[in-house]
């Protein structure tokens, strides 16, 4: 899709890891808006137990402050959350997320 933005694109390529993970991963795509708690990570999910939420940008966009501090709230929860700027980092992070899922 032309219009898509290069975050959406990044998205769409991350939520296809996802899927090759088949039903050891559940996972939910983040739709930010009225009603949603500001600075929530783009995608939600749970590996075998682990819980990860990665913010996905695309350089030169940054996450905020508030997006910032909630991906330390959830790292402070012993969950996944990092931003993530490219699908390598996204593959890598996962990499992590099924380590910790298997010890």
């Amino acid at each position: 899709n032309m219009a898509d933005t290069p975050e959406t694109k990044l998205k769409k390529k991350c939520i296809e890891v996802l899927d090759a993970l088949g039903p050891d991963c559940w996972y939910f795509k983040v739709l930010g808006g009225p009603g949603q708690k500001a600075g929530v990570p783009d995608l939600i999910g749970c590996y075998k137990g682990r819980f990860f939420a990665p913010e996905l940008k695309v350089a030169p966009n940054k996450p905020s402050g508030k997006q910032l501090h909630e991906i330390a709230k959830i790292q402070a929860a012993d969950g996944s959350s990092d931003v993530i700027w490219s699908i390598e980092e996204f593959k890598k992070f996962m990499d992590r997320v099924r380590e910790r899922a298997d010890w």
